[in-house]
């Protein structure tokens, strides 16, 4: 596939020659228009929601190991949790959950 003029093209060549033996433009299709690849922190909440229901407290763009990752975290009335959603992909790298600490506690 090539590009000339603004138009896609796929061309067939003859392995043996290097001889050009069909060129097509190829139909345009509306593409979602393409970023840095990074999706957006929107994005990357609706995701961590899905693994873990409850209300966003907190989120950073984080580099984790060479990874760039959304750090979200997530509190219920009874837990808190962290969803780790990869920056570029959207798949989520990891989930912990735990019980919510009672700060009130006076022991």
């Amino acid at each position: 596939m090539a590009k000339e003029n603004g138009k896609k093209l796929e061309i067939e060549i003859d392995g043996m020659t290097g001889k050009v033996e069909r060129t097509k433009e190829i139909e345009q299709v509306d593409e979602k228009p393409v970023s840095d690849g990074q999706i957006s922190e929107e994005e990357a909440k609706e995701t961590a929601l899905k693994e873990f229901k409850g209300t966003i407290v907190d989120i950073e763009l984080d580099d984790d190991d060479g990874l760039l990752v959304y750090e979200i975290d997530i509190e219920t009335d009874s837990q808190e949790g962290t969803v780790v959603v990869n920056a570029f992909t959207g798949e989520v790298e990891s989930v912990s959950i735990e019980a919510q600490d009672d700060d009130d506690d006076d022991d």
